[in-house]
């Protein structure tokens, strides 16, 4: 069999038509929903890419993993989804835009094979050179372009998202907009303006806003279509597959004051697409809460690969073929901050108020400033919302319904026992200049 994940970096769930979202922006993808199973509550275990990938390859929660930036890999006692595969005959590859994912000391080495490729670079030939030459595959495709900030996908596209009344020309001329709609941005601190917004010392107007929510739309718009091309190339190769498209994170467009990622954890940052196609064999729609790292033993479990490792992920194949499934709660992570769904119900926390707060890994311990900044959040309230009621997360119920907030506090502290299961230390590994370059350009430095 041939596994194929395609990842699209930044694309939340509810921007998709199959998701219920109003404008066309994902024919194809919506095509692959028809033709398989799509998990309408998938939940990421991470608000941005790098924790989020390991978790997903390791079926961990990220804290046990103890990987918070570019330049760490994880503890060489932890296995990863490749390297079990490998082991058990299968080839591996990673093909992604990202140079921070092609460390070669880093996360692209856990795969036996990697490239570089954009999607101007024939990503569809790529994948359908890599089909023809292996029965028995694991392809792990990110693509990071359109989605992810900046969005650069043509002006006539974004008018086809942008709302009635806005005038394109003034709301994209601004110095903000501009630089997160760029192709162009090597001249442009895209960290800095988006430093600027989130601590709103840039105030972006109403159509501003729409505009960049018009061009995000956009973005996904492009990205569909190479989706089409790759899914095509995966049905048309005539073997047994799997084919898997999912998000690592989402992207915050300014619902909560926050634009970007890695800061919060709404549900525009946390629920995200996971559509899965077995060779057409089933098709329909999966309720039950799930979470990314449930792949890692879903894919060992259709293989009928058999493993003693920790994991904390559960597999998908009950849910699949309607066999019972644990009810638990699903949990994502951004440092400072923590959240648990579970019953209708979430809780957005901080790690400062865990029981084993002092064992878990902390990787903001060596910044006085982020210390600083940590305990004064820990005395803000944390934040209780009815997902069924108010899916937008604006009514704290914290205050007011006493008894669900310390039922969800009780379950987070248990789920956070987990956290400290000795997968650590991770070991920092360095990143070369070229890495640093293009983590600028992107807004992470």
């Amino acid at each position: 069999m041939n596994i194929c994940i395609l990842l699209l970096d930044c694309l939340r769930a509810d921007h998709l038509s199959c998701y219920g979202y109003p404008k066309p922006t994902s024919p194809n993808i919506d095509a692959v929903a028809r033709e398989g199973l799509l998990f309408e509550d998938a939940v990421s275990q991470s608000n941005w890419t790098y924790p989020s990938v390991y978790s997903m390859m390791t079926g961990r929660y990220p804290s046990s993993l103890a990987v918070s930036w570019w330049d760490q890999r994880v503890n060489e006692n932890v296995p990863l989804l490749p390297e079990i595969l490998s082991a058990n005959g299968y080839r591996t590859g990673l093909i992604t835009s990202f140079k921070g994912l092609l460390n070669p000391r880093c996360f692209c080495s856990h795969f036996q094979e990697n490239e570089q490729l954009k999607i101007k670079d024939d990503l569809p030939g790529a994948v359908r050179k890599w089909t023809r030459k292996h029965d028995n595959s694991f392809l792990f495709l990110h693509i990071g372009e359109f989605v992810h900030e900046p969005f650069f996908a043509e002006r006539k596209y974004i008018e086809m998202f942008l709302e009635n009344g806005v005038n394109a020309e003034k709301a994209s001329a601004s110095k903000a907009v501009d630089a997160l709609t760029s192709r162009t941005i090597a001249s442009k601190d895209m960290r800095k303006v988006m430093s600027r917004i989130n601590m709103k010392m840039t105030r972006l107007s109403g159509p501003e806003i729409a505009y960049l929510k018009a061009a995000y739309d956009a973005g996904i718009y492009c990205a569909d279509r190479i989706v089409n091309e790759i899914y095509s190339v995966i049905r048309g190769s005539n073997k047994e597959y799997c084919f898997i498209l999912l998000a690592d994170h989402g992207q915050a467009l300014m619902e909560h004051g926050v634009f970007g990622h890695g800061l919060t954890l709404y549900e525009e940052l946390i629920h995200v697409p996971l559509i899965m196609d077995l060779s057409g064999r089933l098709k329909g729609k999966v309720s039950t809460p799930v979470q990314l790292m449930d792949l890692f033993p879903t894919i060992l479990e259709l293989l009928g690969i058999e493993h003693d490792n920790i994991i904390d992920g559960h597999s998908l194949m009950p849910l699949i073929h309607d066999r019972p499934f644990p009810e638990r709660g699903t949990v994502a992570e951004g440092y400072p901050y923590l959240c648990v769904r579970k019953g209708g119900h979430k809780l957005i926390t901080k790690y400062s108020r865990l029981k084993n707060y002092t064992e878990i890994y902390n990787p903001v311990a060596k910044s006085w400033k982020r210390k600083l900044l940590t305990r004064a959040l820990h005395y803000l309230p944390d934040k209780v919302f009815s997902l069924g009621n108010d899916r937008e997360e604006r009514k704290n119920l914290a205050m007011r319904e006493g008894a669900l907030y310390r039922s969800l506090l009780d379950e987070i502290n248990e789920i956070a026992k987990r956290f400290t299961l000795q997968c650590r230390p991770a070991h920092e590994v360095g990143i070369d200049e070229e890495i640093l370059r293009q983590l600028k350009d992107l807004g992470y430095i």
